[in-house]
């Protein structure tokens, strides 16, 4: 099965299904399938500067507001919430 026909078929889930099938896929990688290990120690500290670069830019040119952890949190128990 091609992995654009099993995604079609995941996006029918419901939310709570989809978020399973995520754990489930998650637990199913180990230590050998980690993709990160396919970039040498230097690519990843040039990946992550180039990132955190990118992020504060966007910070300070006003395109992404910073958002305090305490609202993220309450308005994802508030989606979660409403899901239910």
């Amino acid at each position: 099965m091609r992995l654009d026909a099993v995604t079609e078929l995941a996006m029918q889930l419901s939310a709570v299904d989809r978020g399973k099938l995520v754990e489930t896929l998650l637990r199913s990688l180990g230590p050998d399938d980690d993709v990160a290990d396919d970039l040498p120690d230097d690519d990843h500290e040039e990946a992550w500067t180039a990132e955190i670069e990118l992020r504060v830019a966007e910070v300070r040119e006003g395109k992404v507001a910073l958002v305090d952890a305490d609202e993220v949190f309450r308005q994802a128990r508030e989606i979660i919430t409403r899901r239910r």
